[in-house]
C-alpha cells in the first residue's frame, strides 16, 4: 500500500504541474510550426475542402493531443512501476492470477485497438459536417455578419434548414457506427467480467477446497486482485490511447509535413536589373484539373514605378491575374516572373517584401491599431513614431489620437472593451499606412474603392498615388475614373488581354475598352441629371 501511495503521488505531482507546463510548452511549438506552415503553403492547396479538412483537425488537435499523450505517458510509467509490485508479490503465491490477468489484458488491448480504428473512421467522416456547423455557429455571433443577417430575415429559415441537415448527417453516422462499436464494447465487457471479476474468485475457491493455498493467502491474493485489475487495464488502455492519439495526431503530422514548393530559403541568386519589375509570360490558369480556363495565355510586362490598371467585365480573370502577380498562385502553364527571376523560385517572405495587396473587402485583425499597420509588435519610439508619420500621411492622425488608447487601441471589442471600430473608409485608411510602411515596391489594389461613395473613393485613389508615386501601382477596378492617371491598361475579356496602353490610346481603338468606358459614363451621367 505504502509503495502504490507513493508511486501515485509522483504521478499526481507530474499530473498537476510537470505535465501542464510541457503540454503549454508543446502547444506552442506546435502552433508555432504550423503558423509558419501556412504561411508557406499556396493558397490554391489551402482553399481544398480537403486540406482545409485535415487542416481543421490539426488545429484542434493541437491543443488536445500533446497533453493528451503526455498524460497517456505518466500513466503507462506508473501503471508498469505498480505492476512490477503487484506481481512480484501474487507470483510468489500463485502464478495462475497473473497469467489470467495478463492474458485477458492483451485481448482487451487488441479490441480495444479496433474499437478506436472505427472511432477515428467515424471521426474522420465528421470533420466535414462539423466544419459545416461550426460555421453556422460562427456566422450568428461574429459582429461582420450582424447587419447582413437582420437585415434579410431569410437567411434565418436557411441557416436553421443548412443546421438541421447537418445534424441529421451526424446523426446517420451514428447510426452507421453503433452496432459495430457495441458489439467490440461488449466483447470487451465479457472478458473484464470474467477474467477480472468472477474469475479470481473461482480461482481462489478451487485452491481453498483443495488445500494449495491457506486462508492468509487467499487475503493476500484478493488484496492482490483489488489493484491488480485496474492496474493491468490502465496499463494497457493507455497503450491503446496511444496508438488512438497516433492516429488522431496525423492529420497534424500531415500539415506540418506538408511539402512546400516556396521554402524560406534564401535565393540562389540575386535577381537581376532589368526594365521590367513583373511579367507574365504565356501563363494559363485554372483553380483545379476539372475546371474550365480562367486566363488563357496571357502575356505582359510592367516596368518599375509604372502605373497600371487591370479592367474588364465581370469574369474575365483580373482578380485571379492579380493573384498570379502577388505569388499567392501559381500558373497552370507559363511563368511569372519577379525582377527577372521565376515567382517560383522566391520564397513567400521575400515575396512579400517586395508585394503587397489590398483587397476589395479590408481585413483588420484584433489587434492594436499600430500593430495592424506595422504587422510586428511595437518595440521602439521610432516604431511608434512610423506608425503616427503614417497615420498622418492618411489622415488618420487625428481620429486615432482622440482613441482612449490612441495608437495602442485595439480593433474590435472582441478582446477589449475599449476597442474601436472603424467604417469601410477608415479601414482602407489603414491598410494604405500599412503599404506606405511596408517599403514595398510593387502594390496591388484588387478593387480596394467598390465599396466607397464617390468622395471618399476620390480621396482613396489621391492617396494611394500620392503616397505610392515611387512605387509599381496594379489596380483593378471596375471605375474608369482613375484611368487618366494610369500609364498602362490592360483590358481583359475571357481571361486574355485583348488591348493594351494608355487611356487615350484605347478609346481610339473603339473597341472594347471604349464601349465599357462610354457606357459607364453614360450610365453615370444619367444617375447624375436624374
Amino acid at each position: 500500500y505504502v509503495s502504490v501511495l507513493a508511486i501515485d503521488c509522483v504521478g499526481t505531482w507530474m499530473s498537476m504541474y510537470t505535465i501542464p507546463i510541457a503540454m503549454t510548452k508543446v502547444g506552442e511549438y506546435l502552433t508555432r510550426e504550423l503558423i509558419d506552415k501556412i504561411f508557406d503553403i499556396r493558397q490554391k492547396e489551402v482553399e481544398n475542402p480537403e486540406f482545409y479538412d485535415k487542416y481543421s483537425r490539426a488545429v484542434a488537435e493541437i491543443d488536445e493531443r500533446p497533453g493528451t499523450i503526455l498524460g497517456l505517458l505518466r500513466t503507462i510509467i506508473s501503471s508498469l512501476l505498480e505492476l512490477i509490485l503487484i506481481i512480484a508479490i501474487a507470483s510468489s503465491l500463485n502464478w495462475r492470477f497473473t497469467v489470467v490477468f495478463v492474458l485477458a489484458s492483451l485481448v482487451k488491448t487488441v479490441v480495444s485497438i479496433i474499437i478506436n480504428e472505427v472511432e477515428y473512421k467515424r471521426y474522420e467522416e465528421r470533420t466535414s459536417v462539423d466544419r459545416k456547423l461550426s460555421y453556422v455557429n460562427r456566422v450568428i455571433y461574429q459582429p461582420e455578419y450582424g447587419e447582413l443577417l437582420r437585415n434579410n430575415g431569410g437567411y434565418r429559415g436557411l441557416l436553421n434548414n443548412y443546421y438541421s441537415y447537418n445534424i441529421k448527417e451526424i446523426c446517420l453516422l451514428v447510426k452507421k457506427y453503433h452496432s459495430k462499436l457495441y458489439l467490440l464494447w461488449l466483447v470487451n465487457a465479457v472478458i473484464e467480467t470474467l477474467c477480472f471479476r468472477l474469475g479470481p474468485w473461482v480461482i481462489c475457491i478451487i485452491s481453498l477446497s483443495s488445500g494449495t493455498m491457506t486462508m492468509g493467502q487467499v487475503t493476500v491474493i484478493m488484496n492482490a486482485i483489488n489493484f491488480l485489475p485496474n492496474i493491468c487495464l490502465k496499463l494497457f488502455g493507455s497503450i491503446v490511447d496511444i496508438r488512438k492519439q497516433s492516429l488522431f495526431i496525423e492529420n497534424l503530422r500531415y500539415v506540418l509535413e506538408y511539402k512546400v514548393v516556396r521554402t524560406r530559403k534564401q535565393l540562389k541568386r540575386k535577381p537581376k536589373e532589368g526594365p521590367y519589375i513583373l511579367e507574365v509570360s504565356s501563363a494559363s490558369f485554372s483553380y483545379d484539373e476539372d475546371s474550365k480556363l480562367v486566363l488563357r495565355n496571357v502575356n505582359a510586362e510592367i516596368r518599375y514605378k509604372e502605373k497600371v490598371a487591370l479592367v474588364g467585365v465581370n469574369g474575365a480573370g483580373k482578380s485571379t491575374l492579380a493573384k498570379i502577380l502577388s505569388g499567392l498562385y501559381s500558373p497552370s502553364e507559363g511563368r511569372c516572373y519577379l525582377m527577372g527571376l521565376d515567382l517560383d523560385k522566391w520564397s513567400l517572405d521575400d515575396i512579400n517584401k517586395h508585394i503587397i495587396m489590398i483587397n476589395q473587402n479590408t481585413f483588420m485583425l484584433s489587434l492594436t491599431i499600430a500593430e495592424n499597420i506595422l504587422q510586428r509588435p511595437l518595440t521602439s519610439l521610432e516604431d511608434y513614431a512610423l506608425v503616427e508619420d503614417a497615420l498622418k500621411k492618411v489622415g488618420m492622425y487625428e481620429k486615432v489620437s482622440k482613441f482612449k488608447n490612441g495608437v495602442d487601441s485595439y480593433y474590435s471589442t472582441e478582446f477589449d472593451e475599449d476597442g474601436v471600430v472603424l467604417s469601410g473608409g477608415e479601414k482602407q485608411k489603414i491598410a494604405i499606412a500599412r503599404v506606405y510602411v511596408s517599403k514595398a515596391d510593387i502594390v496591388i489594389l484588387d478593387e480596394p474603392t467598390s465599396a466607397l461613395d464617390a468622395f471618399s473613393e476620390h480621396e482613396i485613389n489621391t492617396l494611394l498615388f500620392t503616397l505610392l508615386a515611387d512605387r509599381t501601382i496594379i489596380n483593378i477596378s471596375h471605375r474608369f475614373s482613375f484611368m487618366k492617371q494610369v500609364d498602362t491598361i490592360f483590358y481583359m475579356e475571357n481571361g486574355r488581354i485583348v488591348e493594351k496602353g494608355s487611356h487615350e490610346e484605347l478609346m481610339n481603338l473603339n473597341g472594347g475598352y471604349r464601349k465599357l468606358y462610354m457606357a459607364q459614363a453614360s450610365k453615370y451621367i444619367e444617375t447624375t441629371a436624374s
